[in-house]
């Protein structure tokens, strides 16, 4: 959401909230680089209707829906609804493409509404992970649980396991949330167990905080 585009009403509500709760963790969203206010509880707020948006992959389509109920609708991180081809459900708030290409997200949050691809997975592993040939099921399910992290409002991290060394390069949104996520973080890069498909306890912490903002 654009700071700029919200009326006089909601800045002063907002301003409020930053002024009350400012040296709290339940304070407002996070700022990115250029200024903009991420709401992450657009999400929480409400239903979240999931659409494929490819046809078969019937099996894998199962497995994902599966982990992803498990680990984020059980524990009301996200209701997510739907399910179902995109042609059935033109205005699924997330869609999610299959590519075989690295797995990703075009957004974070709320600002996956309605975005082409805004959630690419990765069924085959034909030219990327191939080691996922191994265990796709396993794979399948672990690259779900971190990409829905994203859906959720969690960005990608960098933290070095204890007693190792971290190369890989932090990511631009790693300060909003590096007090809350760990280590073992599924979100974390340089975690060796971020395919695991659990959620860790600093994930579910984290997730827990955003929840409670979106409350307020």
């Amino acid at each position: 959401m654009n700071w700029k585009r919200l009326g006089p009403t909601s800045r002063l509500f907002f301003l409020v909230l930053f002024s009350l709760f400012g040296n709290s963790k339940l304070n407002a969203a996070p700022l990115d680089e250029a200024g903009s206010v991420h709401l992450w509880s657009m999400f929480s707020l409400q239903d979240i209707s999931v659409c494929w948006e490819f046809s078969g992959f019937e099996e894998e389509k199962a497995w994902v829906q599966q982990v992803i109920e498990r680990e984020y609708v059980s524990t009301q991180f996200l209701i997510l609804t739907g399910w179902k081809n995109c042609r059935e459900l033109p205005n699924a708030l997330v869609r999610i493409a299959e590519f075989d290409q690295e797995p990703h997200t075009l957004a974070i949050g709320g600002d996956l509404a309605k975005v082409l691809h805004g959630v690419v997975l990765n069924f085959t592993f034909e030219n990327v992970y191939t080691s996922c040939l191994e265990d796709r099921k396993a794979c399948i399910e672990g690259i779900a649980v971190h990409e829905f992290g994203h859906v959720a409002g969690l960005p990608d991290i960098a933290v070095a396991m204890p007693g190792e060394i971290c190369l890989e390069p932090a990511p631009p949104l790693q300060k909003m949330t590096a007090r809350l996520l760990e280590a073992d973080s599924v979100m974390n890069a340089c975690n060796p167990n971020w395919r695991s498909s659990f959620l860790s306890p600093s994930d579910k912490v984290a997730l827990s905080e955003m929840s409670l903002r979106g409350s307020l």
